[in-house]
């Protein structure tokens, strides 16, 4: 489970910030970054990385099966806004930093339809989808309704499974088999544990009674 929210997790931000850097030039992500005050110097890293990795803390936390399943039904704006990672210097970057910038993107006249759909429609459960190949952007109205421009630059900045597994497959096959199945029924997982989760406590109430 670990494993399977920590490659979740890369693949967003890899496929936001591959995403903005597609969408705008450099410098209408300088003039991004100056009206909202955030950096005094914008450095190349700052370009690339517009939308910092959420704390790990947050992560963490998803101990229950409800807060795992919870989770799911995030919107991708409402994950990446969460406070960002403390290794990233407070005196910099304010722990509400990707909230500040979502909020500009989804303002951006020319682009914000794209936003509004990848922050707004698609939920964690959605992504998870389409990352494990089981759904496809095509299957969302949204996405269909935009130009073959805009459709092409969603759908080139993202990666999905097969770029994060190799790496696992190599290394312990039988590992590799439990992870998939995990990954490919993760909401049937969930529920059937949280339901018998459920079932054992209250079986253990009953016979404290």
């Amino acid at each position: 489970m670990s494993k399977l929210v920590n490659i979740i997790n890369l693949s967003l931000y890899k496929f936001i910030n591959k995403l903005i850097n597609a969408i705008f030039t450099n410098e209408k992500l300088n003039q991004i970054l100056s009206e909202l005050i955030l950096l005094k110097n914008i450095s190349n890293k700052d370009l690339k990385e517009i939308i910092k990795k959420n704390d790990y803390v947050f992560r963490y936390q998803l101990t229950k099966n409800n807060e795992k399943l919870n989770l799911l039904n995030f919107t991708l704006n409402e994950y990446f806004s969460v406070k960002i990672s403390s290794k990233y210097n407070k005196l910099k970057y304010p722990s509400n930093y990707n909230q500040l910038i979502l909020e500009k993107l989804l303002k951006d006249e020319t682009n914000k339809d794209i936003f509004d759909f990848i922050l707004n429609d698609l939920l964690i459960k959605d992504w998870l989808e389409i990352f494990l190949y089981k759904k496809s952007f095509e299957d969302f109205d949204k996405y269909n309704s935009f130009d073959k421009i805009r459709r092409n630059k969603i759908k080139e900045n993202l990666e999905r499974i097969d770029k994060y597994i190799n790496k696992i497959y190599k290394n312990d096959k039988i590992y590799f088999h439990c992870f998939s199945l995990i990954a490919y029924n993760l909401n049937k997982y969930l529920l059937n544990k949280e339901s018998r989760n459920r079932v054992e406590k209250q079986e253990k109430e009953e016979n404290q009674v």
